[in-house]
């Protein structure tokens, strides 16, 4: 039986630096609720692409040279007496570490990892497991109640983990197939503050676990908003360097997604909503 290990981050996985300033070049907030941004971020490009039978990637979070966390894939048939069964299943948690842990809940005696959505508020008040399966299917079938089966897109993977003797929470941004046969992680951040939340696919801190700030997410070619219900309506403004608006989008409850500006050059991002306003700056790079 072969098994691929990944000791940490910097095998198979480039640091794009320049996608890294472009999500982290935050202004500072107009509202004294909001902190500065505190996040450590990491984009996997290649993506970490996980399958196989017992194939696993541990996973280096803050590139001490120490693994904290691991995911595992099972792709397998099991023998019965009527014949054999199709197994597929993806479980994972802290690596040699029993302080580094994964949201979860344990209905009954199982342990299940939770699937987050963008901007779901990960920190002291959500429940942490040591590890736990995410998803499980059996001849196509899912006969128990993992969080991710059916597959995901998109969806969000809660973490907390020791650095020296403080503990920091963070997300993974993770695909799963319909079959539970593998993994993709896509990327990765964590709040630089001890004992500090941070939301699902956040990108900044706030002085809450719920902030205007994490609406907001920006990527190479969207803008992508997610607003909570009981928030109403909200107003996206994009303004180029001189000020000129390029875009203002009046947005509903919910998530949408808007093309970004192509033009290289800085825009300024606001968004208004709630009673706050949020501003942050973006550098648009050439390709």
């Amino acid at each position: 039986m072969k098994c691929r290990t990944l000791s940490t981050l910097s095998r198979n996985v480039i640091m794009n630096k320049e996608k890294l300033a472009l999500y982290l070049s935050i202004a500072g907030a107009a509202t004294s609720g909001l902190a500065k941004a505190q996040v450590e971020y990491f984009d996997f490009d290649p993506d970490l692409e996980l399958q196989g039978n017992l194939e696993f990637i541990n996973i280096d979070v803050d590139r001490d040279s120490i693994d904290d966390f691991v995911l595992i894939t099972e792709d397998t048939l099991v023998a019965a007496i009527s014949g054999s069964y199709d197994v597929g299943r993806v479980r994972g948690g802290g690596y040699f570490n029993l302080e580094n842990d994964f949201v979860g809940s344990q209905p009954g005696s199982y342990d299940y990892v939770s699937m987050l959505e963008m901007m779901d508020a990960i920190g002291p008040s959500q429940n942490f497991l040591n590890g736990g399966t995410f998803a499980m299917a059996i001849d196509g079938a899912n006969p128990f109640n993992e969080p991710w089966n059916g597959g995901a897109v998109d969806k969000y993977l809660g973490f907390r983990f020791e650095i020296g003797d403080s503990t920091h929470f963070g997300w993974m941004r993770l695909d799963i197939s319909a079959d539970a046969k593998s993994v993709i992680v896509k990327d990765l951040a964590y709040s630089l503050r001890a004992d500090y939340p941070i939301a699902a696919g956040a990108m900044s801190l706030s002085s809450k676990e719920w902030s205007i700030s994490s609406y907001l997410k920006l990527t190479k070619d969207e803008i992508w908003i997610a607003i909570p219900e009981g928030k109403g309506k909200a107003t996206l403004n994009v303004l180029d360097a001189k000020g000129a608006h390029i875009l203002k989008q009046e947005l509903e409850e919910g998530d949408t997604r808007l093309q970004a500006p192509q033009e290289v050059g800085v825009y300024s991002i606001e968004l208004h909503c709630d009673g706050q306003v949020f501003r942050q700056k973006w550098l648009r790079r050439p390709e």
